[in-house]
């Protein structure tokens, strides 16, 4: 699990990475929860209030937003995500191909630096090698339960980030694209403060979701991205430009038509 900080133009972001099966609460240990102005959860297939109120992952995190911060907002940003099986099917495909590259650069390298004559060419295919393995090594496995216990590694996060954003299985990309738009684009707008200071915002995903910190970082690749899925978000607009506000204690959540895409 994982703790990011990072600041846009715009707006100061806490950005958690936790495991969906235990408590995030620790990786806000060191946060100033009064100083926040809304907090995001990611929702995934969960639909109800109650299901993210009582989820393992979030539900100290709520007690303790409740008790600081009780008037601050809680939202659901994601997407509906349709076809999952055939995404995860797809998913699977890219992760099994990059260890067939990864394999392949490994013994293309090994090959170069003892048998041809020019062996500074296996250097490059080794780093690739490299690159791929460990994108696959902390995708595949879930990004190991060494990192679920290290709270202050950033190396998995840089990682995964580099294999999300510029190897961006379909499923993941989509979601974090999705997200990151609508946080910067209706969230932070809507919660400007009078002074100019920057807004300030906690986001609670899983720890797949390190490209959320990229496409908040840099729009462009938010923007690329978005552009892939041109007809998925023509198809589902409104489903997709959905916001949900959570109100503890309500039954339904209040809708918002955040109009990014």
């Amino acid at each position: 699990m994982a703790l990011r900080t990072f600041e846009t133009q715009d707006a100061r972001y806490y950005l958690g990475l936790g495991d969906h099966r235990c408590s995030s609460l620790p990786l806000f240990e060191d946060v100033d929860f009064q100083s926040l102005d809304f907090l995001v959860l990611e929702s995934g297939g969960l639909t109800e209030p109650l299901e993210l109120v009582e989820h393992p992952q979030y539900s100290e995190l709520l007690a303790r937003w409740q008790t600081e911060n009780k008037g601050a907002k809680i939202y659901s940003v994601d997407p509906p995500v349709q076809n999952i099986d055939s995404a995860e099917l797809i998913e699977w495909g890219i992760n099994t191909s990059i260890v067939l590259g990864a394999l392949y650069s490994t013994g293309a390298g090994i090959g170069s630096l003892f048998l041809l004559d020019e062996p500074v060419i296996g250097i490059p295919l080794l780093g690739l090698s490299g690159l791929l393995t460990s994108a696959t090594y902390f995708s595949v496995t879930e990004n190991t339960t060494t990192w679920r216990s290290k709270s202050k590694s950033s190396y998995p996060c840089f990682i995964n980030s580099l294999k999300t954003t510029f190897i961006p299985t379909p499923l993941m990309a989509f979601r974090d694209t999705i997200a990151a738009a609508k946080i910067s684009q209706f969230l932070v707008p809507r919660h400007r403060r009078e002074d100019g200071s920057k807004v300030e915002g906690a986001i609670l995903y899983g720890y797949g979701h390190t490209g959320i910190e990229w496409k908040l970082r840099y729009p462009w690749i938010s923007r690329a991205t978005a552009g892939l899925y041109h007809r998925r978000i023509q198809e589902n607009n409104a489903a997709i430009n959905e916001v949900r506000e959570l109100v503890l204690g309500a039954d339904d959540f209040i809708r918002y038509d955040s109009k990014v895409f």
